[in-house]
């Protein structure tokens, strides 16, 4: 059972995703609601995967990615946001995100974009 972090500013999404994400077998071992939380809780928790809302109050989600990729370059990590623009996109995937989902999202989107990272062949997939 691979391990996750949730993070976004709204605690409706944060418990959605959290149910999304156990029935589809992850063990969510840490929510926060914003980039700096975010980063502190990658460090503490060391999960397999880290779930990040781009648009948050203190640290947006990518400056937070930047943080935990210099902690672990090898960090998955997945933007899930209603705000992704081709900048936002060009960055994220410089920066070695490894999905990026549009919300909203239901159990069938989610589990169609975090295929790739159950497979060998990975790269950013858009969903």
């Amino acid at each position: 059972m691979q391990t996750v972090l949730i993070v976004d500013d709204s605690k409706n999404f944060r418990t959605k995703l959290k149910e999304l994400l156990s029935a589809l077998g992850y063990q969510v071992v840490a929510e926060g609601k914003d980039g700096l939380e975010a980063i502190d809780l990658y460090v503490r928790y060391r999960p397999e995967l880290v779930t990040i809302d781009q648009v948050m109050p203190n640290l947006d989600g990518l400056s937070a990615l930047r943080e935990i990729k210099k902690f672990n370059p090898e960090a998955n990590v997945v933007i899930i946001s209603s705000c992704i623009s081709q900048k936002t996109l060009k960055e994220a995937e410089e920066l070695g995100v490894s999905v990026l989902i549009r919300k909203p999202i239901d159990l069938a989107k989610l589990r169609e974009a975090l295929k790739p990272l159950n497979s060998p062949k990975k790269g950013v997939t858009h969903g």
